[in-house]
C-alpha cells in the first residue's frame, strides 16, 4: 500500500515537472514569414498617446511639426535589457529619458505584458515620449510572456513584416523586424527602408548564420537603407569587417567617432544616407549605452 501511494506521489511529481518545464520553453510567435501588414493598422498612434499628456511622467516630445520641416532624421538603437537598470531595478521613466529627442528608434529585450503590466514595454515608453510604437516579439515562454524587438517613431510606417532568423542549435528565437518609413519633409518623398534585429550571443555557430542571413538582407534592400540593433558582434569579427568595407556602407557611430569609438556590439549601418553627427550615450537605465546618429 505504502509502495503504490508513493508509486502515485512519484507519477505525480514527474507529471506536474514535466508541465512546468513544458510550459517554460521558449516557442515562436509571430506571423509566418514575409506576413506583410500595414503599419497604419498595428501601430498605436501619437494622437493616442497624446491621451498620457496630464501624467506627471510624461517625457515632453520633440516638436514635431519643426521636425517635419527639416530633413534631418535622428534615430537610435537601445538594447533596454527590459527596462532593468544597473542597480537592478526596472523603470521604464528612465529608458524613455534616455530616448528623449530621437524620431526613431529600434528597440531590444523589449518585455511583453505580465501578469503584474498589461502593456508592453514599448506601449509604456511610447505613451511617455508621445511615439508611435510597435511590438515584434520573438519568443513565447510560460504560454504568455513574450521578449522580442520594438520600435518607436514619429515618422510614418508605410507598412512592416517579421522575419524568423534562422535557428539550429539554440532554444531561443531571434527575428528581424523589416520596415518603410517615410520622411515626409523629403521633396522627392523617398521612402527610407530600415531593418531592425537582435542576433544570437550564446552560440557562435548561430550568431554568424543569423548575422549573414541580416547582412545579407541589409545589402540587397533598395537604398536609402539602415540596419541597426544588437548584433553581439564587435568590429574584429569577419562579417563586420567585411560589411564596414563594403561599397557604399556606412557605419555612422564609426564614421564620426573615428580612433575614440570604443568597442561594441551595438550597430547603425546606413547605405544612401549621409551622416552629420552620432554618438554613444552611457547610461544607468540598462546594461547598454543608447547609439545614435543623425542622418540626412
Amino acid at each position: 500500500m505504502k509502495i503504490r501511494k508513493l508509486y502515485i506521489c512519484l507519477t505525480a511529481a514527474v507529471l506536474i515537472g514535466g508541465g512546468i518545464w513544458h510550459a517554460s520553453l521558449h516557442r515562436p510567435t509571430g506571423p509566418a514569414e514575409g506576413m506583410e501588414i500595414q503599419g497604419t493598422e498595428f501601430l498605436a498612434s501619437s494622437s493616442q498617446a497624446n491621451s498620457y499628456e496630464n501624467n506627471s511622467q510624461l517625457i515632453a516630445p520633440i516638436d514635431v511639426k519643426k521636425n517635419q520641416q527639416s530633413s534631418r532624421l535622428r534615430i537610435g538603437t537601445f538594447n533596454i535589457h527590459s527596462c532593468k537598470g544597473l542597480d537592478g531595478r526596472r523603470d521604464v521613466d528612465r529608458v524613455a529619458k534616455c530616448l528623449k529627442g530621437i524620431d526613431f528608434a529600434g528597440l531590444n529585450e523589449v518585455q511583453g505584458s505580465n501578469l503584474f503590466e498589461k502593456q508592453d514595454q514599448a506601449a509604456l515608453l511610447g505613451q511617455r515620449l508621445g511615439m508611435a510604437w510597435l511590438f515584434a516579439p520573438a519568443i513565447r515562454q510560460w504560454y504568455w510572456m513574450e521578449a522580442g524587438n520594438a520600435l518607436l517613431t514619429r515618422l510614418p510606417v508605410i507598412a512592416w513584416h517579421r522575419i524568423p532568423l534562422v535557428r539550429r542549435v539554440d532554444y531561443s528565437y531571434r527575428n528581424a523586424v523589416q520596415l518603410d518609413l517615410r520622411q515626409e519633409s523629403d521633396p522627392e518623398n523617398r521612402v527610407i527602408h530600415v531593418l531592425l534585429t537582435h542576433v544570437n550571443r550564446r552560440y557562435d555557430s548561430e550568431r554568424e548564420a543569423q548575422l549573414k542571413e541580416v547582412i545579407s538582407m541589409f545589402v540587397s534592400m533598395a537604398e536609402p537603407a539602415v540596419l541597426l540593433g544588437d548584433l553581439n558582434s564587435t568590429a574584429q569579427d569577419a562579417q563586420i569587417r567585411q560589411l564596414m568595407s563594403s561599397p557604399g556602407v556606412i557605419d555612422a557611430v564609426g564614421q564620426v567617432l573615428g580612433a575614440k569609438d570604443p568597442e561594441r556590439i551595438d550597430w547603425i549601418f546606413v547605405r544612401g544616407l549621409r551622416c552629420l553627427d552620432a554618438g554613444i550615450v552611457e547610461n544607468d537605465a540598462s546594461d547598454h549605452p543608447l547609439v545614435w546618429a543623425e542622418l540626412e
